[in-house]
């Protein structure tokens, strides 16, 4: 209850924070593109609270409250969050049919540091950890870590079709054949296996990230970096990536995504390179809309940065992505033009995405939460909240058989 007064009886509005057909989070960071009318000094003590519904008949609701100190401020967000928590406990699985499987759970002293996955089969996959490359057999009731010997720190793990893998070590790129993997863990007696062999891709230095993907019946690799971003070509006559094309950046590269016919990558803003015809960068969002200003002009300037750029349309329809900034997503065609009407508002600053028709999987520091993307590009989004303890990670989706139909594969 909101109240004018602190000696007032009679509250000015309500807010409920457990709605029986919606969901409410709390924001304790707002940027200045939501409140530009508000002193940059006040900012730090405001907070923000939403109610979104879980169906399309009412329209959710948002308000902003402002405290006198920034101690104050943390005293609140925590007090609402631990009264939503207490809420909401329990109701997660029985509302909704989305569950959790856990797959592998690490004491303490066994706890690896993992970044990323890669699921090669229903019975294997693929986890990198700073420690190395380990693999997991799923049928294997003991659901023990096998690590790949002579491979090191690992940031990101890619199948390249027809190729292998292509595997992001020591922020270095390397290609590894899918069949020795297999082999040497279907040979492996002990937690650890012979040395796994490996080629280099060549020129790569310092990759914050990357995608490989085919278009024209050939492999392309599209490399992020501080300073650069790099576009390579397989060249089956050497059996290597050979470079296509050198873009420089202003800002590190934090996302890349290879499409039909172009490269989506993310630097200060998005960019689109022409795969046919890779002469230079341009910018991918629709500058003439005027609500994608902010994604198109303002966002580098507000320190929100491209964080993501996710494909969320089903195969066979008309392309559509997501674009991932700290604050907001904002849903886009292939030409860059808006294709709904409604953003996405993240909960918190997400740590990575992956989707799996219907479902988008957003990760937080200590939840994930599953946003089915409507095939009516008017609804609004329904969010399920699937974890609430301290997530590692989320990994890439990949086409696997139907047994893996959710696609999150999570160590806590």
């Amino acid at each position: 209850m909101l109240y004018k007064e602190c000696n007032d009886a009679n509250p000015v509005d309500m807010f409920e924070l457990s709605p029986m057909d919606g969901y409410v989070t709390v924001h304790s960071a707002v940027t200045y593109s939501e409140l530009s009318g508000t002193a940059a000094s006040d900012l730090p003590f405001v907070m923000r609270l939403d109610q979104d519904p879980r169906t399309t008949c009412w329209p959710g609701r948002m308000i902003y409250l402002m405290t006198t100190n920034f101690s104050e401020k943390q005293r609140w967000v925590a007090s609402l969050e631990a009264a939503i928590k207490t809420a909401h406990r329990g109701e997660v699985f029985r509302r909704n049919r989305l569950q959790m499987n856990t797959i592998l759970s690490m004491s303490c002293s066994d706890r690896k540091e993992f970044n990323c996955s890669l699921v090669l089969s229903k019975q294997l996959v693929l986890l990198g950890a700073e420690e190395g490359l380990f693999a997991l057999t799923i049928q294997d009731k003991t659901n023990e870590l096998i690590q790949l010997t002579g491979i090191s720190s690992i940031h990101q793990i890619s199948q390249a079709s027809g190729l292998g893998l292509v595997v992001c070590q020591d922020r270095k790129l390397i290609m590894i054949e899918k069949n020795i993997i297999k082999c040497r863990v279907s040979q492996a007696t002990t937690p650890e296996t012979i040395p796994v062999p490996f080629k280099h891709v060549d020129g790569i230095q310092s990759c914050t990230v990357f995608d490989v993907g085919m278009w024209d019946d050939a492999t392309y690799l599209c490399v992020g970096m501080p300073k650069k971003v790099v576009l390579m070509k397989f060249n089956p006559s050497l059996a290597m990536f050979c470079l296509r094309k050198e873009f420089p950046s202003t800002e590190p590269c934090s996302c890349v995504c290879i499409t039909e016919y172009t490269a989506l990558v993310g630097t200060e803003k998005f960019y689109s390179i022409n795969m046919e015809h890779p002469s230079y960068m341009v910018d991918f969002v629709d500058r003439q809309d005027s609500t994608l200003a902010f994604a198109a002009f303002g966002a580098a300037n507000h320190h929100s940065y491209p964080l993501a750029v996710v494909q969320v349309s089903p195969a066979g329809l008309p392309l559509e992505f997501l674009l991932c900034f700290h604050e907001i997503g904002v849903f886009v065609n292939n030409k860059g033009q808006r294709s709904r009407p409604k953003d996405v508002k993240w909960s918190g600053l997400p740590l990575s995405f992956a989707y799996k028709e219907p479902f988008l999987y957003i990760t937080y520091f200590n939840s994930i939460h599953a946003t089915v993307v409507p095939a009516d590009k008017e609804s609004v989004r329904y969010v399920v909240s699937i974890s609430q303890r301290q997530i590692t990670f989320i990994s890439q989706v990949y086409q696997v058989p139907d047994t893996f139909h959710s696609c999150t594969r999570v160590l806590l």
